[in-house]
């Protein structure tokens, strides 16, 4: 468990960068769809995980 827990941490903590870049107007969405691609499989956190965003679109109304 120990090491799904740091993979899914560093997933988050990457993702948590590139939506910030997003929101900032640095990267676009496809940008930010193909880094979450990336990094996922980089973590190995699967396509159809709870812990995956669903498209840029909705985070607006995420409390991130």
């Amino acid at each position: 468990m120990d090491e799904l827990y740091q993979r899914l941490t560093a997933y988050q903590t990457a993702m948590s960068l590139a939506r910030n870049m997003l929101r900032q107007g640095i990267i676009s969405e496809d940008d930010y769809r193909k880094i979450d691609t990336i990094i996922a499989k980089k973590h190995e956190v699967s396509s159809c995980s709870i812990f995956r965003f669903e498209s840029p679109k909705s985070l607006d109304n995420r409390p991130f």
